[in-house]
């Protein structure tokens, strides 16, 4: 078992990695955050493919192998990751609109769909993400298809889905990824699925809400064509 590892970790490194990622849809110049990134089995390989135009930003609460990833991103040379160490909380210490892709892979042990600190941390990714941003989910030891439907709710829609090698507790495995970008109108990029937009401010607003103000702005329109109408010449 321990050369089987071994092994499976030198290929992912050394080509099934990059490989995977490129396919995933990272690029050169990306600015990506790694969320749990761990000692860098996925934050490596990503900052290899942006290059130093890019940034990876590796989050962890554990030190240890934060240190650990900085130290093997030392010894490649690779000076485009920026460590973030946390102690747990959901915040993410980035700016507005500041990352182009959001890595959420085997993070889903740590936040099940019962934790209400899930659907904070995807309130998060959607601030921190560009209008034009892709989430890439690894919905490892989770239920896959209720995850989709709280992201989904959390502002964002399914771009696709594909079957890619990925390594798993030091072993290459087969994994479905779900990728994900922002819900968008004609009007802006930043729309989520329950409110009422102005070109000042988005208001998140109930499902209730919502439906009420498109009945009563269908009946308003509705009574509006019959006064056309009986105010027309044939009904004069």
């Amino acid at each position: 078992m321990v050369g089987k590892l071994k092994r499976d970790l030198t290929n992912w490194f050394e080509q099934v990695g990059e490989k995977s990622l490129r396919e995933v849809g990272i690029r050169k110049g990306n600015v990506v955050l790694d969320f749990g990134c761990g000692s860098g089995n996925y934050a490596i390989p990503v900052a290899r493919i942006v290059g130093n135009e890019g940034t990876v930003y590796a989050l962890d609460k554990d030190q240890r192998a934060l240190d650990e990833l900085m130290q093997t991103a030392e010894s490649e040379g690779l000076s485009n990751i920026k460590r973030i160490d946390t102690s747990g909380e959901v915040e993410i210490a980035l700016e507005n609109e500041s990352v182009d892709i959001v890595l959420l892979y085997d993070i889903f042990w740590y936040f099940p769909l019962t934790d209400n600190r899930l659907p904070k941390l995807l309130a998060e990714v959607y601030r921190i993400s560009t209008p034009d941003a892709m989430i890439s989910v690894y919905p490892k030891h989770i239920d896959s298809e209720q995850l989709k439907n709280k992201i989904e709710n959390a502002g964002f829609h399914l771009k696709d889905k594909c079957l890619k090698m990925l390594i798993h507790d030091g072993q290459l495995e087969r994994g479905q990824i779900l990728n994900f970008v922002k819900k968008g109108d004609d009007h802006t990029s930043k729309t989520a699925p329950l409110g009422l937009y102005s070109p000042l401010i988005w208001y998140p607003v109930s499902s209730e809400i919502l439906f009420a103000k498109c009945l009563t702005s269908f009946i308003n329109g509705i009574a509006s064509l019959g006064n056309l109408i009986w105010l027309s010449p044939t009904h004069s």
